[in-house]
């Protein structure tokens, strides 16, 4: 393109990153981003790429650096931008990271979305910070995206997990009229966890509502 007098515009580099990204060159996404900063042809979705990029090949002081950067130039990060940060922070082990810039967005009112949180609220729950995991889940709600079934079930997992089964049982019958209604998987970790624990007749109202609402229990304990 550039021996023929042709510029590549933005749309073109930033498909060049995504697939040096794509091949794990990292060498050659810095050399290409040099090169994009030099004509000035990157925007949001080029900072999105790279630290997306960055992440997957585990360059995770790359990709925060990357991300300071975007800050530096002024360039206003969206909700993608928030989702692959904190998803790349909490699954490379930096939750603490990714929290204190979730903490950030909600207090700059930034434009985060549903990635953002349930990323956060998952590896909170496998971390066993479950109250934080449970005011996110209320944050999200606020923010009018509606916390699906994975996300309550990660918190109910958690719960059980914690042996929290109070909390579990507790958040699985408000599911129903604050978020979603529970699905087969909440019904069967909650069992679970109560056959676990052996409180067998509490499991026993588990599965007879799940046989009413006609669900597979799927549960090998009762």
């Amino acid at each position: 393109m550039v021996g023929k007098g042709v510029s590549p515009d933005v749309v073109v580099y930033n498909a060049m990153l995504n697939g040096f990204c794509r091949a794990g060159k990292v060498k050659e996404c810095f050399e290409l981003w040099e090169v994009m900063e030099n004509c000035g042809c990157h925007n949001v979705v080029s900072y999105n790429i790279f630290i997306r990029g960055l992440f997957e090949n585990r360059k995770v002081e790359e990709a925060i650096s990357v991300w300071e950067l975007m800050h530096e130039k002024g360039c206003v990060a969206d909700s993608t931008t928030y989702g692959v940060l904190i998803h790349g922070l909490c699954k490379n082990g930096y939750l603490q990271k990714a929290l204190w810039i979730l903490k950030e967005a909600e207090n700059t009112r930034a434009d985060l979305d549903a990635f953002a949180y349930s990323s956060m609220i998952n590896w909170l729950c496998k971390e066993g910070k479950l109250d934080e995991a449970a005011r996110l889940v209320g944050q999200m709600d606020k923010c009018g995206y509606e916390p699906n079934s994975p996300v309550c079930n990660a918190l109910i997992y958690g719960f059980i997990r914690a042996s929290k089964l109070e909390d579990a049982i507790f958040f699985f019958r408000g599911m129903r009229t604050k978020f979603c209604s529970p699905n087969v998987i909440s019904y069967n970790t909650l069992i679970n966890g109560l056959c676990k624990a052996k409180r067998f007749s509490d499991a026993y109202v588990f599965v007879r509502e799940m046989l009413e609402r006609r669900m597979e229990t799927g549960c090998d304990h009762i």
